[in-house]
């Protein structure tokens, strides 16, 4: 019996010491954990969620009506030197699932041109998903303008919880020129006789 006894005594101490052990170093389970990993979102297009198709309007730098393409004219008059006309730059869509409801635009005009652009927005001030609105802005080419000038369209677009950015370039046509003695010619259509 002593010889038990001796056995039940090392199996309970080898039994205490393991639960100590198990007790001081843990069971491998685990309270929390933290895991830091990077998303990578791509699109097949950048302007997969806000697109821009530029329309290439013609301003006349005469106010003699141009020819040639025409723009979507919402009003035109003339200024000294020039012609001021509002025109669509372009269409915005709202690739989106989300409405867009606030728009922040800038048009950028290259230094060496001479033309003018004034205050950009949108025909439509709530755009759902799916839909378009028109973009435009007063367009002053004066006599001195290039016949194209590219400019940069910045477009900011906020939604309820989506905010979206895109940046895109339209060009502007300027036609028609000063005659001599300050009198206008279209420019439109030149026909010289041989």
């Amino acid at each position: 019996m002593s010889r038990a006894r001796s056995q039940s005594r090392r199996f309970a101490i080898v039994l205490v010491v393991c639960a100590i052990v198990v007790l001081f170093t843990g069971t491998g389970a685990f309270d929390s954990l933290s895991q830091q990993r990077e998303v990578s979102v791509s699109v097949s297009e950048d302007s997969a969620f806000l697109a821009f198709e530029g329309a290439e309007p013609t301003v006349s730098k005469t106010g003699v009506e141009y020819a040639g393409r025409q723009p979507a004219l919402v009003g035109a008059f003339r200024t000294s030197g020039g012609n001021t006309t509002t025109v669509t730059l372009g269409t915005i869509t709202n690739g989106l699932s989300s409405t867009l409801s606030s728009f922040d635009l800038s048009v950028s005009v290259p230094d060496s041109s001479a033309i003018t652009v004034r205050d950009p927005t949108v025909t439509e001030p709530v755009v759902k998903a799916d839909r378009s609105s028109q973009l435009v802005a007063t367009v002053e080419c004066p006599d001195t303008a290039p016949a194209d000038t590219t400019v940069t369209i910045e477009i900011t677009a906020e939604g309820s919880d989506t905010s979206v950015s895109t940046s895109a370039q339209a060009t502007i046509h300027c036609a028609g020129e000063a005659g001599a003695n300050g009198s206008e010619s279209n420019g439109a259509i030149s026909l010289r006789q041989r």
